[in-house]
């Protein structure tokens, strides 16, 4: 790594130690009897949840996976030196106003100025694609970069529509909930999954098999169809999100094949969850599948999976090959205590027996919490 990317990669770590830290904290308050406010010398600030879990989210999203992404995505990260550093310094100045306002005039500002900069990043990216600065290798993971870069830009419709839906007073109309699920499923199931499997193929040094490529570009686009409860979409939207998911299962499943024995051990974890993930999306083409899992609450432990268990894995695997393993020291703890948040989350669910929750389910979940944080410390310090 050169001065730019550590730079970019430390910084990145440290939102995500800020974001782990703001999550162990939401657990806290739930679990723990931690109280619910924000020390100030004038007096303690009380707190929304929602607004530490929106802390949570954006600087998990905004500082720690998407510098990251374009990180790997670089040939030369320098000469984009001011764009990365301004998205890190933006996710760590929103953090404060989400977690104490929340949606406010001043967060709001902070998150818009984040998605502004997403576009000069990418109009800049294709520009010096178009100029041959960034080539086109001849196994055309390019082409999976390139792709996930127009989902990010898909995703932040979502964004534009939520707040056009707020203004209106439509909160809890089927147009708010679409541009939700248009932000956070497109954001993570396009900009952050083609990214990790264009990361992965490079690792692998595999071409991108050609069907698999487009069964994900076009499948991906249609999944946030899925985030919204099965009974409140007209029966063709739903036929449509259906069949998307089942073009993303096979495309993933077609990748997945094509990288089989050819990765290190740092990829087994994030690889695993890819099966996993692959899996899911052909259930939830099944309405009364989706519906059996919102009932059982298995949206939150969904949303880790992907975005602890395969992207924050993928990503520090990516980084552990693009760069070198002296950057990503402490992988295997990293990937042990994720395997413990995601298998804790399922002590919150329908899918655990009641007779089995006690007194102990809360605290276990909310220590576990806390591990990863722990794990990133360690990189961070030996970075």
């Amino acid at each position: 790594m050169n001065t730019v990317e550590k730079r970019v990669w430390t910084g990145s770590l440290a939102c995500f130690i800020l974001a782990a830290g703001t999550g162990f904290f939401f657990r806290g308050i739930q679990f723990l009897g931690i109280p619910a406010e924000f020390p100030w010398p004038h007096g303690a600030i009380p707190l929304d949840m929602g607004h530490i879990r929106h802390a949570h989210t954006h600087v998990m999203y905004f500082g720690w996976v998407t510098p990251v992404v374009m990180l790997l995505m670089l040939p030369d990260p320098s000469r984009y030196r001011g764009l990365l550093t301004t998205l890190l310094v933006l996710a760590l100045l929103a953090w404060a106003p989400f977690l104490l306002l929340g949606y406010k005039p001043l967060s709001i500002v902070l998150s818009t100025s984040t998605m502004l900069t997403w576009y000069v990043f990418g109009i800049r990216y294709m520009w010096d694609r178009r100029r041959g600065s960034i080539p086109l290798d001849g196994r055309c993971v390019r082409h999976l970069f390139d792709a996930s870069l127009a989902l990010l830009v898909v995703a932040s419709t979502g964004a534009w529509g939520l707040g056009l839906t707020m203004a209106m007073g439509m909160d809890h109309s089927l147009a708010y909930d679409l541009s939700l699920h248009v932000f956070l499923d497109l954001f993570a199931e396009g900009w952050l999954m083609l990214a990790i499997l264009a990361a992965m193929l490079r690792s692998a040094r595999r071409a991108v098999p050609r069907r698999a490529f487009w069964m994900l570009v076009a499948g991906i686009p249609t999944l946030f169809l899925l985030g919204v409860v099965p009974e409140r979409l007209p029966w063709e939207m739903r036929l449509v999100g259906s069949a998307g998911a089942l073009m993303t299962a096979a495309g993933l499943l077609l990748v997945l094949l094509e990288v089989r024995g050819r990765l290190g051990q740092v990829w087994r974890l994030p690889v695993a969850l890819m099966y996993v993930n692959a899996g899911v999306h052909a259930g939830l083409a099944i309405p009364a599948v989706a519906s059996w899992g919102m009932a059982m609450g298995l949206r939150i432990p969904w949303l880790h999976l992907v975005l602890l268990g395969i992207v924050t894995t993928g990503l520090v695997a990516a980084v552990h090959d693009h760069f070198g393993s002296r950057y990503t020291r402490g992988w295997p703890m990293l990937q042990a205590s994720i395997v413990l948040v995601l298998a804790s989350l399922f002590l919150l669910t329908g899918l655990w027996p009641g007779s089995l929750v006690g007194e102990w389910t809360g605290p276990l979940v909310a220590g576990i919490a806390l591990l990863p944080m722990a794990a990133m410390v360690r990189m961070f310090t030996a970075t």
